[in-house]
């Protein structure tokens, strides 16, 4: 499948690129923004700034009183975009750029290596290509629109596009009009917001360009001096050549910045990301291998937690042994080379791990082998005494535990949240002592619908001290939320709330956290547009049907799967999650608690 920007894949660079970033805006009613190399400024530099999308090692570069775009392989996107509120294309305007196309190759006919993109309302658009000697505007995804056969290479030259308001453009190559064309409709081709981006926005194509101008009359003439951008960060961390990122766990180290879990498809092994920054967005994010055996594949369904000593400590599955790890980190980045490593129990699934009262981990898993779900409470810090009291939780004919979250209660036991997966049930364990050793836990339905729901479920603490948990409706593709009104969801009146039915199928891989105001945050994917979500309770429970939905990462053509979402130190939510199409891990910070973009 063909991919791009606006239906654009991000594909393996070397650096760590933080995109999507906005500076504080300040500009008057003047619609116009006006952008000229011979200033000195990138475009990315002015007062109404574009963000760069880079996935090069090198950036632009201004030489000459020309700014020099470059990617020298179809995996490379560099690019710069406006996005609302700054700017409004769905009006009347007329855009006009100098550059020139100093060479180019594309592997698709509907693909060029220079783009000039449009999205005048939500999902609606129209992309200009400019290939060598060929300009083309595309009609749909995979159908081009009349082509020009002018000059593109030779020289620099005038391009200026039209809008007439509604969704009709014209192109005029040096004031000669030579093509028009419609604006058509499609999400993944132009996403769910009005913006404007230019440069190599396509994984078919690969060039180096010259720019000379850009200006525009779009910018949104209702925002004034003072307005504030609330600053979300999005941050490829790793974007290695083999496929990183599935399986995300994050947590906040003792330093204040994040630490982050996860898979390395291609060698088998489980890595950890050491941000250097609350955002993990100075490209300078501290990567490690952290177990890597001959005949494994480590790595997978990671959950990580930060250790009495400040140092992470990690649990995750073998597939291929299989069985149950604990990476123990020495050092808070996990980069001694002298980590733990520990086989805790044969079999293993998913796992949730925490850290006790007692300051000893505690981990659920799924023991994928027998259908059933286990608990495993250490008795050091490592997990690598070989005398851990692994007890068998729930264990059913159905088969139950796939899908497990724990969390430590306010008394200082674990609570776990797990489905059923053949009766399609959510159900709750709260321990009774330390390790879940006792058998006399408390076990409690919480769904039970003619639904099938429970999986990807997350479980957090409120501020109340009583669980709340988010889910997936598998059958209806909605997001739900129950709250509990005691510590062990024991009391027959557990609070479920539908809190996203789309219209678009949406809610699985969740993932939920209780900030300071006790109002629930939860990460989840727009399955229908292959995006991330964060909603923003207004409530401790989720109940009030005002909760904020919002679409924070719509990179196409697939983001916002294997989720984790932590609070960071500044109070705000910052989640890590996998980018399917490229094969890498993204974070991202937001600027505020409701992650609005």
């Amino acid at each position: 499948m063909l991919k791009m920007l606006f239906g654009r894949i991000i594909c393996h660079s070397i650096a760590v690129i933080p995109i999507f970033v906005i500076s504080n805006w300040a500009y008057a009613v003047d619609p116009v923004s006006n952008w000229d190399p011979a200033s000195g400024l990138k475009p990315n530099e002015i007062s109404e700034p574009y963000e760069l999308v880079n996935t090069y090692s090198a950036p632009p570069v201004l030489d000459s009183g020309k700014l020099i775009m470059s990617t020298p392989q179809i995996s490379y996107s560099q690019f710069y975009i406006q996005r609302e509120p700054l700017v409004d294309p769905s009006r009347k305007f007329t855009m006009s750029m100098k550059m020139r196309l100093v060479s180019g190759t594309s592997t698709s006919e509907f693909r060029a290596p220079i783009g000039i993109f449009f999205t005048i309302e939500p999902s609606v658009g129209l992309i200009l290509w400019i290939g060598v000697d060929r300009v083309f505007f595309g009609i749909d995804r995979f159908v081009n629109g009349p082509i020009s056969n002018v000059d593109t290479d030779g020289a620099m030259h005038t391009y200026r596009i039209e809008h007439d308001g509604a969704g009709n453009f014209t192109l005029f190559h040096d004031d000669i009009e030579i093509l028009s064309g419609s604006a058509f409709e499609s999400t993944q081709d132009h996403g769910t917001v009005r913006r404007f981006a230019f440069g190599d926005g396509t994984n078919a194509a690969y060039g180096v360009s010259e720019w000379g101008l850009v200006t525009h009359d779009f910018l949104d003439p209702i925002f004034k001096d003072g307005f504030e951008d609330p600053l979300n960060t999005i941050s490829i961390v790793d974007d290695s050549v083999s496929a990183v990122g599935k399986y995300t766990s994050i947590a906040i180290g003792v330093d204040g910045y994040p630490v982050i879990s996860y898979n390395d498809l291609q060698n088998d092994s489980l890595k950890v990301a050491k941000c250097n920054d609350t955002k993990c967005a100075d490209n300078d994010e501290t990567i490690t291998t952290v177990d890597r055996q001959a005949e494994s594949f480590a790595g997978e369904h990671t959950s990580i937690a930060i250790g009495a000593d400040g140092f992470p400590i990690i649990s995750h599955f073998d597939s291929v042994t299989p069985s149950l790890r604990i990476a123990k980190c020495n050092d808070p980045a996990c980069t001694g080379v002298d980590e733990i490593i520990t086989v805790v129990d044969s079999g293993g699934g998913r796992s949730s791990i925490a850290i006790g009262d007692d300051d000893l981990p505690v981990m659920s898993y799924y023991d994928a082998t027998n259908s059933r779900l286990k608990v495993m409470k250490c008795n050091d810090a490592a997990c690598a005494g070989g005398n851990e009291t692994i007890t068998i939780l729930d264990d059913p004919a159905n088969d139950v535990g796939a899908y497990n979250s724990l969390a430590i209660g306010a008394d200082g036991f674990p609570v776990i949240s797990y489905n059923d997966g053949t009766d399609g049930s959510l159900y709750v364990a709260k321990c009774n002592d330390a390790a879940c050793a006792g058998h006399d836990e408390t076990i409690t339905m919480i769904d039970n619908t003619a639904n099938h729901v429970g999986e990807y479920n997350s479980l957090a603490i409120g501020v109340d001290g009583f669980p709340v948990i988010s889910y997936w409706d598998s059958s209806a593709s909605t997001l739900k939320v129950a709250k509990c009104n005691d510590a062990a969801c024991a009391g027959d009146d557990v609070i479920v709330t539908i809190v996203d039915d789309g219209p678009d199928e949406v809610g699985s891989h969740t993932a939920i956290a209780v900030p300071a105001d006790g109002f629930p945050v939860i990460a989840y994917q727009d399955i229908t547009n292959l995006a991330l979500k964060i909603m923003k309770c207004n409530d401790t429970a989720c109940t009030g049907g005002d909760e904020r939905a919002t679409v924070v990462d719509d990179t196409p053509i697939w983001v916002g799967v294997h989720n984790s979402i932590a609070i960071g130190n500044d109070g705000t939510p910052i989640v890590s999650y996998f980018d399917v199409g490229s094969n890498t891990l993204r974070v991202i910070h937001c600027g505020e608690a409701n992650c609005i973009p």
